[in-house]
């Protein structure tokens, strides 16, 4: 039995800024921020939103498995399990129009990645691949298995006067991870017309 008291958040969220940190006095090592969804997964629900995490990465393995997808962080949707561990609340000052601000952001230990999608497509890990048996055949359709945020957006936004406008069926496969995107792009569901709208002003392109 371990001698210390353990507090673990597992979930699922977008990850951004993997980074080597290199401390003055210290040994540098690697850090990751997350996006965690909070929130109903229920169609139709839109109370979902996020809880970003700032974490130093103490596992391994999940290091190991991060750096597999680096390049693909800063431009794609990689969305990720985990569990981190002894979390705590960590406030900061910031400057904004010449002001000094106080944030706050929640610190803590990333222990695990349970798996990870780049753009909906899963990536296999290496250890998973050698134990996995030999498909003989994927029944999942090639566009399900392709599939990409960022160019489904571009293909089904329709730009009004003021707004980036995409209308998501329930009936989709994909809706959970559809509307999780969408929320991160900022869009925001209109219950009179049954669509998810974004402003259009100042922006050239859907992302």
């Amino acid at each position: 039995m371990s001698d210390y008291f353990d507090l673990h958040t597992n979930g699922i969220g977008y990850v951004s800024r993997l980074r080597e940190v290199k401390p003055r006095n210290g040994k540098p090592f690697w850090a990751v921020s997350i996006s965690a969804l909070t929130g109903r997964k229920a169609a139709g629900d839109e109370e979902q939103s996020y809880v970003k995490f700032d974490c130093r990465i103490v596992g391994e393995e999940a290091l190991r498995r991060l750096r597999v997808v680096e390049k693909e962080i800063p431009e794609r949707a990689v969305l990720v399990g985990f569990r981190i561990g002894d979390i705590y609340p960590e406030a900061y000052e910031y400057e904004r129009d010449g002001q000094s601000h106080q944030g706050l952001v929640i610190k803590g230990r990333l222990l695990k990645i349970a798996f990870i999608k780049v753009d909906g497509k899963d990536i296999p890990f290496a250890d998973e691949e050698k134990a996995e048996p030999e498909k003989t055949s994927d029944p999942t359709p090639v566009a399900e298995q392709d599939f990409r945020p960022f160019e489904w957006l571009e293909k089904n936004a329709v730009k009004t006067r003021n707004h980036w406008v995409v209308k998501l069926q329930k009936e989709d496969d994909r809706f959970d991870e559809k509307r999780a995107f969408l929320k991160e792009q900022g869009f925001f569901f209109d219950r009179k017309t049954l669509s998810w709208r974004r402003e259009a002003e100042g922006m050239a392109h859907v992302h």
